[in-house]
């Protein structure tokens, strides 16, 4: 029997002031945390009451709605939220737009100076989530019909989105220097697919992600593109090739109820960035979603055979993930229909052996071709292993561990729930292998991340968390064919369960960003740039070699008089092979700075500063300061320094 609207709207003030309850016990539980930790003295006469008092007040009245909610007034209450409702309803389209802009207050809220009194006060878990249900009350409003729950859920994973989003709209910049230690690295490796048309000669194509720098390379294409766009372009790649995927991974699972194919799409979106899942990785995923076909063996192949080609490129821990995905599928919608246990699983194992195979073929062939010795590719089997970072840390303040599990967990137990219901009516093999290929990424990324250099977020998981997003919502929607149907049992999913599954990705979203430091001003940079073109010009005029360490993308868009462009110690290579301790390359680089073979170098701020593991990134900065801050500083002398632009400009000792 079908309840009726006031019943519903009565466990929904119930429900709310519940969630209202918890919000707030939230928040105040990390404001005590932070009165402890920061000296906050929240609770002493010193106390910023403007802030804390407003906490206080909006708890205590949604303590009192909450017992009036289940007292002999609660029909009074039930009298006023019927009202406040209706009044929203009459307000029609008019609802989508406050829907939008309450969205868009948050990232407003904690992405600019203009919340600077709020953020020390404010738990952003606990704003959001007033900003959640605010929005899903003008959603509810507007498409009158929707359950609250499902109208909650939209407003999460929208605003989840709209934050994603604005993250990024400070890398769009006509700033002329590198926004941060490596980001205009980028333009002048996409740039080395076009050498010959940019610097004249040809170059030797990226070793590091090559296929990344293949895709920011395309506005290259359209010469005299300003800096601006190609920051615009890396933008968009990241947010249309993760949507697409997350889009693709929807469409497979939800072909018909549009409404729930644009749920599961936005949790994909933002699940994938959790790592985040980097683009030209998300291609291999994006095509064997859309493409790959279960049934049809051989047009499987081509497409696993597509993708790990594009793998064999990208990096080397990526060479069995096409195949490997292939396989999950194929466990996910093959029943084994009483087949030998051997002939089930030869597909799956055709296609991981041979796009495997074919990865490892196309990384030999790009090596061939990129101009690059061989062993340059190999330098994370060199790295140091840094194991304390899978605890607490100064570099990732979680921990590799702690945050694997914050993603994992909800799909964990949703995963044993299904199998508690459904073990009979699947084989064994089929969810012991998609446990194991998940068993195999996890591990394998927990080992990368704590390479020196790489454990600063769960980015070197991307392949795990891409795998598990798969098979999360395949498992939540129901969509796994069982071997014997009559034992089959739909998975009726539990609402906090499906809540948290929402929440989380979310939540790890909307914990990142921070106001951006004001850059300096146009005429500063201007100025700076004026002084940087007169000594390249001296430079070139005396016939002595020019090293652009960092901000090499002067020379990729004409920013100074063109020079002979050297190719090696590029900043990010020379740090990968720094962290490598790859010797013949380093000494060659040493032999010469004592020979003072480059007559400029063109580098950030130099001067030595060891640090302990208080300090994000010390062994990164360790080895940096020992391997490369030292043999400069000991051989070139600072020449002009522009210390707000984070540049330095060094000349041979006397």
């Amino acid at each position: 029997m079908r309840s009726t609207w006031p019943d519903r709207l009565r466990r929904l003030m119930h429900l709310r002031m519940l969630l209202s309850a918890a919000l707030l016990a939230c928040a105040l539980g990390f404001l005590a945390q932070a009165s402890d930790a920061g000296g906050l003295m929240l609770w002493r006469r010193t106390a910023p009451k403007i802030f804390t008092l407003p906490l206080a007040v909006m708890g205590l009245l949604a303590g009192i709605l909450l017992v009036v909610s289940y007292s002999r007034y609660s029909d009074r209450l039930l009298w006023v939220a019927e009202r406040l409702f209706g009044g929203f309803a009459a307000l029609r389209g008019l609802n989508y737009a406050l829907f939008i802009l309450t969205g868009i207050l948050f990232p407003w809220l904690y992405l600019t100076e203009v919340g600077s009194a709020v953020w020390p006060y404010a738990p952003r878990i606990w704003v959001f989530g007033v900003f959640a249900l605010a929005g899903s009350v003008f959603w509810m409003a507007a498409r009158r019909g929707r359950s609250w729950a499902f109208s909650f859920a939209t407003a999460i994973l929208a605003y989840g989105i709209f934050h994603r989003v604005a993250l990024y709209i400070p890398q769009v910049s006509d700033y002329l220097f590198s926004l941060g230690w490596s980001e205009a690295s980028r333009y002048y490796n996409a740039s080395l697919f076009f050498a010959r048309k940019i610097y004249g000669e040809a170059l030797p194509l990226p070793t590091l992600h090559p296929t990344r720098y293949l895709l920011q390379s395309i506005p290259f294409l359209v010469e005299g593109l300003p800096l601006w766009f190609h920051r615009l372009w890396q933008v968009l790649l990241w947010v249309i090739l993760n949507g697409a995927a997350a889009w693709a991974l929807a469409r497979r699972f939800v072909p018909q109820d549009s409404r729930i194919r644009w749920a599961v799409a936005a949790w994909a979106f933002l699940f994938f960035f959790q790592g985040p899942v980097y683009y030209h990785l998300i291609v291999c995923v994006l095509v064997v979603l859309w493409m790959f076909d279960a049934r049809r063996f051989w047009r499987s192949m081509l497409v696993v055979a597509a993708a790990s080609i594009w793998a064999g490129i990208s990096r080397i821990n990526w060479f069995p993930v096409p195949g490997l995905l292939a396989a999950i599928l194929y466990l996910i919608e093959m029943p084994r229909e009483n087949r030998p246990l051997l002939r089930y699983l030869t597909p799956p194992a055709l296609w991981t052996m041979a796009g495997t195979a074919l990865a490892f073929a196309s990384q030999q062939v790009y090596i061939l071709l990129s101009g690059n010795p061989a062993e340059q590719f190999s330098s994370s089997f060199t790295s140091d292993l840094l194991w304390y970072r899978l605890w607490p840390n100064a570099t990732y303040a979680p921990g590799i561990l702690r945050a694997v599990l914050y993603v994992s967990l909800p799909l964990a137990l949703l995963f044993v729930a299904y199998l508690l219901r459904n073990h009979r009516a699947l084989h064994p093999i089929r969810w012991l292998g998609i446990a194991a290929v998940l068993g195999v990424f996890l591990a394998g990324g927990v080992v990368v991340s704590v390479k020196i250099g790489g454990g600063s977020n769960l980015h070197n998981l991307d392949a795990y968390l891409a795998l598990l997003a798969v098979v999360g919502a395949a498992v939540g929607l129901n969509k796994t064919v069982p071997d014997r149907p009559e034992k089959f049992v739909a998975l009726q999913l539990n609402p906090l369960l499906v809540g948290i599954i929402l929440l989380v990705p979310a939540w790890m979203t909307i914990l990142e960003g921070s106001p951006t430091a004001p850059l300096p001003s146009r005429a500063a940079q201007e100025q700076a740039l004026g002084q940087i073109q007169q000594i390249v010009q001296q430079m070139k005029d005396s016939g002595r070699p020019v090293l652009f360490i960092n901000q090499r993308h002067l020379q990729t868009f004409d920013m100074v008089p063109e020079v002979e462009m050297i190719p090696d110690y590029e900043k990010v290579f020379l740090m990968e092979m720094v962290m490598g301790n790859n010797r013949p390359y380093l000494e060659t680089f040493y032999r010469q700075l004592e020979d003072h073979e480059f007559g400029l170098i063109v580098t950030e701020p130099l001067y030595i500063n060891y640090q302990d593991r208080t300090h994000g990134f010390s062994e990164e900065n360790n080895v940096w300061m020992e391997r490369v801050v030292a043999p400069i500083m000991q051989s070139y002398r600072p020449l002009v320094t522009f210390p707000d632009l984070g540049i330095q400009l060094r000349v041979p000792q006397e």
